[in-house]
């Protein structure tokens, strides 16, 4: 295995029209390499000729994967050498900005006063250099930099300018932990001239997470567990939460780390003045009140006093704020006699409770937010995490992390991690198959994954299922399954936010499963539905306050429904509306797009100087005329007619 301190490289930099450069970076597992923007962009964009030298000389080429200037990170993959086979994934670790606590770290580089000249090479050779120092975690907090207070002031050359520092921009610093090994902190960015004591700027390593958002080689970083320093030191014991009644944290949860270093920074940075509230809010099945479990356990070491969680019901099943006040007082100790006989001082006795330590109350599937302001935490040192289906715009004050749906890459993940690394490797295209199918809906791909290990399925080709997946008609029906003992279904998930609704929104609602493009404008729906644009408009409002239509479009102009849950409008379409009715909807969809076609191309001139107006109309629906004119096609010879 190779030692960390043989993880530094060079990454030198050949221009056509300049001399080259060398800056540092290191190897973080397998291919990739981590360095800083600035040693492999010119003017924003991707300079000609890079490539990597290990300590032994050794040169591969590498290409940028990506780099984003203004945090200075970057991540380059190298070509494939036998060499980089025992190279494993480093584990990463974030700087705790409450703590004062110095952090020992340390980084090797090759910087520039380490230059030496060498026969035989294009340019002089520069060799390693380890520098030590301390992070102190309270520097630079505006800009979201790190300070490394380094124990060596190199001296300059003389006859040449400029730090001496320089190269070392792109070395990885590192802190070592006594039982987790070294942990990757960040990326020097910034030298400055030796006066005085050494200053190196870095920047923190959790910029990678927005900017590895969608990739596949996130996966290859294995960066899902961040670990926070500086850490407890050793032997002393962690302070045990008091009041907790937390559901456990299950190993299989898959790669949430964006919204949980959000929604943690939103959480813990302004507790000193205030009681943050956080709304996790998405669609149903998407995760939220397993992200917030996670959230919760992952933030003990600072809520330390109660991490609570109650379920409010959301719209199955109704809670009143005084029955989730009592429930929050029997979390706390409280019951029988203890319990304050009026309302009031259960009020009063609930913010004693939060004022009494840190606390964390997670209020699960909230759909009424009046119901749940009063039991939010009143004073600085507690917070709040509300999950609901919507993003309860009149919860002053909150924050708002969304959750969507996991992109192709982290729900394969989440799959592979339910039935195995193996049988995904043995079936690949048909586990993309399922993945693509079931559209990044974690509940849908964990009943999946459930049924797929039982003993009736188990041993069933992945290609089968895929196969009863691909049926539309029969899609829904294989989502239903046990998880944790409990029988449960997407399609029984999506009731609970359908029978919400008020009846005329349940009928656009049935309406829009009918249609077969992938989005659509509120003048469309309006159409298919039979009703005035105004209505729709408002009535879309209502559906994507409640996570069953999805704004789309720079500016919000279009929606468009999860897969699942299109088929899902459309179940009930067949269920409610005659064939007659639903056969109409079609014509009048189709005549939307007829009269929008024909006023345009009626004008003077038109079939000769097509307008702009009308080609990019068609550059945004013309994948939805098709799909609606083969839906026709796809109808009986007398819908033709």
């Amino acid at each position: 295995m190779t030692a960390f301190i043989e993880r530094a490289v060079e990454v030198l930099r050949r221009r056509r029209t300049s001399p080259w450069s060398v800056g540092s970076g290191c190897l973080v597992g397998g291919r990739l390499v981590l360095t800083a923007a600035h040693n492999v962009l010119t003017d924003g964009s991707v300079d000609d000729v890079i490539s990597v030298r290990r300590g032994d000389r050794f040169e591969l080429d590498a290409e940028v994967l990506a780099a984003d200037p203004t945090q200075d990170l970057a991540v380059l993959r190298v070509a494939d050498h036998s060499s980089l086979t025992d190279i494993p994934a480093v584990r990463y670790a974030r700087i705790d900005r409450r703590r004062t606590a110095l952090v020992e770290c340390w980084a090797v580089g090759y910087p520039g006063w380490n230059e030496h000249p060498q026969s035989g090479t294009d340019g002089p050779l520069r060799d390693s250099s380890q520098i030590n120092g301390v992070i102190p975690p309270g520097s630079h907090l505006r800009r979201g930099l790190l300070e490394f207070r380094t124990q060596s002031t190199p001296e300059g050359t003389p006859g040449r300018n400029g730090s001496q520092w320089r190269g070392m921009s792109g070395a990885v610093v590192f802190s070592d932990d006594p039982q987790l090994g070294a942990l990757a902190v960040g990326v020097i960015s910034e030298h400055h001239l030796p006066e005085g004591a050494s200053t190196l700027t870095v920047v923190p390593l959790t910029g990678l997470i927005e900017l590895g958002r969608g990739t596949p080689w996130w996966w290859d970083l294995q960066a899902d567990n961040w670990v926070a320093l500086p850490r407890m030191p050793a032997g002393a014991l962690p302070r045990t939460t008091r009041h907790m009644n937390l559901g456990r944290a299950r190993a299989h949860f898959t790669d949430r780390e964006r919204a949980i270093v959000r929604a943690t920074g939103l959480l813990v940075d302004p507790l000193e003045d205030s009681a943050p509230v956080v709304v996790l809010h998405g669609m149903a099945g998407v995760g939220k009140t397993e992200l917030a479990t996670q959230i919760a356990h992952r933030l003990a070491p600072t809520f330390w006093h109660a991490r609570i969680r109650i379920d409010l019901g959301g719209e199955g099943f109704d809670v009143s704020t005084e029955a989730a006040m009592i429930e929050l007082l029997q979390a706390f100790g409280q019951s029988g006699d203890s319990l304050p006989p009026d309302a009031r001082a259960r009020r009063q006795q609930l913010q004693d409770h939060l004022r009494a330590g840190p606390s964390l109350l997670v209020l699960d599937n909230v759909a009424d937010a009046a119901r749940v302001v009063p039991l939010l935490p009143a004073a600085p040192g507690s917070a709040a995490i509300l999950t609901s289906r919507s993003a309860l715009p009149s919860v002053q004050g909150a924050d708002r992390v969304e959750v969507e749906p996991l992109p192709d890459t982290e729900a394969l993940r989440l799959f592979e991690r339910t039935i195995g690394a193996e049988r995904v490797a043995r079936e690949r295209v048909a586990a993309d198959t399922i993945v693509t199918l079931l559209r990044g809906l974690p509940l849908a791909i964990c009943i999946t994954g459930g049924n797929l290990i039982a003993p009736s399925q188990r041993r069933q080709p992945l290609s089968k299922h895929a196969g009863l997946l691909a049926d539309e008609r029969r899609r829904i029906s294989q989502l239903e399954g046990q998880l944790d003992g409990e029988d449960i279904g997407v399609r029984s998930s999506f009731e609970i936010s359908y029978r919400a609704l008020r009846e005329e929104t349940r009928r656009l609602f049935r309406y829009l499963g009918l249609l077969a493009g992938a989005d659509f404008v509120p003048g469309l729906a309006a159409r298919c539905a039979g009703i005035g644009e105004e209505k729709a408009g408002r009535l879309l409002g209502e559906l994507a306050d409640r996570q069953l239509v999805e704004v789309d479009g720079p500016t919000g102009e279009r929606h468009r429904l999860h897969d699942l849950l299109r088929l899902y409008a459309r179940e009930h379409a067949e269920r409610t509306e005659t064939e007659a009715e639903r056969d109409e909807a079609l014509r009048r969809s189709l005549d939307w797009y007829a009269t929008r076609l024909d006023t345009w191309m009626s004008r003077p001139g038109a079939h000769e100087n097509l307008p702009a107006e009308t080609i990019d109309w068609f550059a945004e629906e013309h994948l939805n005329v098709q799909a609606n004119i083969r839906r026709a096609y796809e109808k009986p010879l007398s819908f033709r007619v």
